[in-house]
């Protein structure tokens, strides 16, 4: 479903953009067969000014050369962005799906920055008993995009054939339904400008709260091994992923 509530209008090919980059070209939209996000992402319409139809360049940095900055100086990033434990007030809503290698527990829990409550998936495997080293999942940016999608749709398979390649293994997955993504969809990512980036700030404080909960929430449950905890992000969820770890000690691996 498309931003205005419409089915089925993403195209078959991609589309030109004004913008050159050196020798190239842009390309903006995606095809059916694309990853959601390409054909979801707004962009501007016909009427632009000159200005914005002149060439990008690509911006890069090496990050293994770059400088960090002070102990002091992250600090202070560090304690704008300190997750405080809260009660969970932890519900389980129900084990609804089951398969051969995994089945789906689905518990609520509140997510620590209102008094809003997030959903959270136990994907546990039924190949070894407990307790499972588990890790918390982070979704590209298709969960995030889209409104009217429903948290309900979180099973391995597509494009998350990966997920299932975990279960076997006989690790379990924790899916926070992040705020953002999902039925807690908003428009954070079609904002622009200064708006843009104060949304960034808050959602990024608000993530690391979710992480946290949900860590506190694995930590007491028999069947999680609370010291061997890891962190998993596919596409968007391993951009944002370095501000978050930072944060959050618990991890004992990115993976």
């Amino acid at each position: 479903m498309g931003p205005h509530g419409t089915f089925d209008t993403a195209g078959n090919v991609k589309e030109w953009t004004w913008n050159a980059s050196g020798d190239h070209r842009w390309l903006l939209g995606g095809a059916w067969n694309d990853d959601p996000y390409m054909a979801s992402l707004s962009y501007l319409g016909r009427d632009l000014r000159e200005e914005l139809k002149g060439s990008v360049e690509i911006w890069s940095v090496d990050f293994r050369t770059a400088e960090a900055v002070s102990d002091d100086v992250f600090q202070i990033y560090r304690r704008q962005m300190t997750y405080v434990p809260s009660p969970l007030d932890a519900a389980v809503e129900g084990e609804e799906i089951a398969t051969e290698y995994w089945r789906r527990e689905h518990v609520s829990i509140k997510v620590g920055h209102s008094d809003a409550r997030m959903s959270v998936y136990l994907l546990l495997p039924t190949s070894m008993p407990p307790p499972y080293q588990t890790l918390v999942f982070f979704p590209g940016m298709g969960s995030f995009v889209t409104p009217g999608q429903t948290s309900s749709e979180l099973i391995p398979g597509g494009q998350l054939d990966i997920l299932e390649g975990i279960l076997r293994s006989g690790r379990a997955i924790a899916w926070p339904v992040w705020n953002g993504s999902y039925e807690r969809w908003d428009d954070f990512l079609f904002r622009s400008g200064d708006d843009r980036l104060r949304m960034w700030r808050g959602r990024m404080t608000e993530w690391a709260a979710e992480m946290g909960q949900t860590i506190d929430y694995l930590s007491g449950r028999d069947d999680v091994i609370a010291e061997d905890l890891a962190y998993f992000g596919v596409s968007f969820g391993a951009s944002v992923a370095l501000p978050l770890l930072s944060l959050e000690r618990r991890f004992q691996g990115p993976f």
